[in-house]
């Protein structure tokens, strides 16, 4: 009997050590058994912020990104499970705990039956307008084209009574905000025309008073040059990297690093180009963010708030110079520095350890095709969209004797012409779009290709790349060819800089993290994770009802 006793110990000894190696977590300390939801919860989105970043820099992260790695729930293998991670779907999934295939929102503009784009936030109901837009004070904003509902949503119908609470999404760009407010929260933006910061009607009768307040502090529009100043001396391990100072194939030939490198000139059609993607625009933005916080947290009140903060300018950066350069490693240093101040910002307006706050990203990016085969991945292209539109159209016109049926590509969806194909038999229409799928399945740097209804019809695993792109198909929002590229194979209409439109981990791996010391222990999970994991565990920690149609689990490692 002692015999067997001894043996289902050990047993259960090896069962318990076997679980504790595949939760990957470097700390056996749960959350206390006695968990306060907090008043305040913050969700910081670095956009285009990649985890491939944090394997190069992390040495260097001396502000807030160090903080939440050295003290927060650090979860190394965090995915998103679409096949374009673009922002405004990996925005979604950060704010409604689903996929394309749900909330609709498949990538930040598609095309309609007549091949007229359809920007995601664009709203032109009067209701919708936005404020103090200048002169173009037709145009409206708004979550009208987001399908279902998301963590903002499920936080304000948790007001009981009297107490009513708050929720902001806070962006230098205006769909990231107004993805992540929902229908229930409020959005506000940078407005690139005006150099201020906004909102629409669908949100406020009028910009309340303490914005206008801050952009007349902020005075953005009234200042034409900004410094750029190294994080770290130029000479510094910290930029010690190849290829950092080529720009022989990025899309600025310049540096905005540098005194007065940043210019505003109110003359040109996107006077804040430079402003946006420079560091001046986050700091900006976390400053918009605390003043938002004095203007509506209260730490000794009943009301609890939500606030998002979607941090922009890395990936408007980014797509100009690429993951490799200088720039982009910079700004994620000035990053890092102006969260410790956040931070601060935080213990002082709640409370230290009174607040959870959350860091993700919306997709990470690709490095620079020709960058890369510099590196040696001879593989590495660049795919005209053009040329391959033009390519494909030949293709037909010479089987088939039609021309013009493909009219368009938005990654990674081709359109066709339907004025042509309507006018075609329904077996000469299949017959095309069969030749279409084999024409690409056959162009160097295409790995494969499927008409939209073969997609649906395939079966995957979860984890799939031909799965994630199953996962962004939305009735009535889809091409109607899908392609998949060869890894660092970027189709792009752009001649120069990079994107981030593929299934592969440097465009769907990022960062996540939780943080609240003294109530969340600090451990690495090293368990495969999906980004929709995320609001479903803040739901769960801030005691609200999770987002109706998400179906995702709670993240691994809080003790519960």
């Amino acid at each position: 009997m002692r015999k067997n006793v001894i043996i289902c110990a050990a047993v259960g000894l090896i069962m318990l050590a076997a679980t504790t190696v595949f939760a990957g977590q470097v700390s056996p300390k749960k959350t206390h058994v006695h968990y306060q939801p907090p008043k305040l919860t913050v969700v910081v989105v670095i956009d285009q912020c990649a985890w491939h970043y944090f394997n190069r820099l992390k040495p260097f992260f001396t502000g807030g990104l160090k903080e939440l790695l050295d003290r927060g729930v650090v979860y190394t293998q965090a995915y998103h499970a679409h096949g374009i991670p673009e922002t405004t779907p990996g925005h979604h999934a950060i704010a409604t705990g689903t996929l394309p295939k749900d909330h609709g929102a498949i990538t930040n503009q598609w095309l309609d039956n007549d091949c007229h784009k359809i920007a995601y936030d664009n709203d032109a109901s009067l209701y919708s307008s936005i404020l103090d837009n200048g002169t173009n004070v037709c145009q409206g904003k708004s979550a009208h084209n987001t399908m279902v509902d998301g963590l903002s949503d499920q936080f304000m119908l948790r007001s009981l009574g009297t107490t009513q609470n708050n929720v902001f999404a806070l962006s230098l760009k205006s769909y990231p905000a107004i993805a992540m407010a929902g229908r229930m929260g409020k959005a506000l933006w940078f407005n690139e025309k005006t150099g201020k910061f906004t909102s629409s009607r669908r949100y406020f009768k009028k910009l309340p008073d303490w914005v206008i307040d801050f952009n007349k502090k902020e005075s953005i529009a009234k200042i034409p040059l900004f410094d750029w100043d190294l994080a770290y001396p130029s000479n510094a391990p910290a930029y010690d990297f190849p290829y950092i100072d080529d720009k022989a194939h990025a899309a600025y030939k310049f540096s905005l690093i540098g005194k007065g490198a940043v210019r505003v000139d109110l003359s040109k059609k996107e006077p804040y180009e430079f402003f946006m993607r420079c560091p001046s625009a986050s700091e900006s933005l976390l400053r918009f963010a605390q003043t938002c916080l004095k203007e509506y947290f209260d730490a000794k009140g009943q009301e609890r708030m939500l606030l998002w903060v979607s941090l922009s300018n890395l990936d408007l950066l980014g797509h100009m110079y690429g993951p490799d350069s200088r720039e982009v490693v910079d700004m994620l240093y000035h990053i890092d520095h102006q969260l410790k101040g956040f931070i601060e910002a935080l213990d002082q307006i709640a409370g230290s350890g009174k607040y959870l706050l959350a860091l993700t990203a919306d997709h990470g990016v690709a490095p620079i095709p020709e960058i890369q085969q510099k590196k040696g991945f001879h593989q590495a292209l660049r795919i005209s969209q053009d040329k391959l539109i033009a390519g494909m159209n030949m293709h037909i016109q010479k089987r088939f004797q039609v021309s013009g049926v493909v009219a368009s590509f938005e990654p990674s969806f081709f359109w066709l012409n339907q004025s042509i194909m309507k006018k075609l038999s329904h077996k000469l229409q299949r017959k095309i779009k069969k030749a279409l799928v084999y024409y690409l399945r056959g162009y160097r740097g295409i790995k494969n290709a499927w008409t939209r209804k073969e997609l649906k019809r395939l079966t995957f695993k979860e984890s799939d790349l031909e799965q994630f792109y199953k996962n962004q198909l939305y009735h009535g929002r889809c091409g109607d060819i899908v392609c998949q590229p060869q890894p660092y194979c970027l189709v792009t209409h752009y001649l120069t800089g990079t994107s981030h439109a593929t299934p592969y981990d440097y465009d769907t791996h990022v960062p996540l993290m939780l943080y609240q010391p003294g109530l969340l222990a600090h451990r690495y999970v090293h368990t495969k994770v999906w980004v929709p994991q995320l609001p479903v565990t803040l739901a769960k920690l801030v005691r609200v009802s999770r987002p109706s149609v998400s179906t995702y689990d709670v993240l691994p490692g809080l003790g519960f």
